[in-house]
């Protein structure tokens, strides 16, 4: 059987991290920020759709997108970033399926459609342990797709530390980074659609604790 999971948080919150930690449990992670940019990648047809709506300036010189240019050019115009997100958000999704389904397909995970409800109920593969795939998704909430997932992982730190973790690693001033944090939802709606929480303002080994915790109780679930 595999379960499918979503994990989301805030900007800095420390997401990757728990990736990279839930990779080293064996988990399959597929990251959105990476499959954005592979679908947005010079000569595609995302990019080229991109393009025509926001103009030649979308593309630097190398024919990748200038995607500062393109955060700039949609930050604070919500029609525009919603057909921005109405041309990426369904390639992003579509090719995240994909993956998905190549890697179950690669561990012999095979499907049992109309066992009910859940990924983890149509999908099993017999005296095999339970397979988890992790969906890092930065915007969850924002896109309404928490009914995808057997479970939702949210790691949460406050906002004063997200903001300075941006300024430290990220090289933002002290605006931006406030502007990036302010501008995706609150942790409130993040934790209401939550399965579980991590808190990432605590220290490592007790974070790690917390996500092995969880880790354990998706795989024997």
């Amino acid at each position: 059987m595999f379960s499918r999971i979503g994990l989301t948080g805030g900007i800095g919150a420390g997401k990757s991290t728990i990736a990279q930690h839930y990779r080293s449990r064996g988990a399959y992670t597929l990251d959105y920020d990476v499959i954005t940019r592979d679908v947005l990648a010079p000569g595609s047809v995302g990019l080229q759709a991109v393009t025509q709506l926001l103009g030649s300036e979308t593309q630097l010189d190398d024919g990748s997108m200038n995607r500062h240019w393109v955060a700039q050019e949609v930050f604070g115009r919500p029609e525009l970033l919603r057909r921005l997100n109405a041309i990426v958000h369904p390639l992003v999704f579509a090719e995240a399926e994909k993956r998905e389904t190549d890697w179950l397909a690669s561990h012999h995970v095979t499907a049992n459609f109309g066992a009910g409800k859940g990924s983890g109920s149509r999908y099993r593969r017999e005296g095999g342990k339970r397979q988890i795939v992790i969906h890092e998704i930065p915007l969850l909430a924002e896109t309404g797709v928490a009914k995808w997932f057997d479970a939702i992982i949210d790691v949460e730190a406050p906002e004063d530390v997200r903001i300075e973790r941006l300024i430290a690693h990220r090289h933002m001033s002290k605006v931006e980074a406030e502007e990036r944090v302010r501008a995706q939802a609150s942790s409130a709606v993040r934790e209401a659609i939550a399965t579980y929480v991590i808190h990432s303002d605590q220290p490592m080994d007790a974070m790690f604790a917390q996500a092995d915790h969880i880790y354990d109780r998706l795989v024997s679930d």
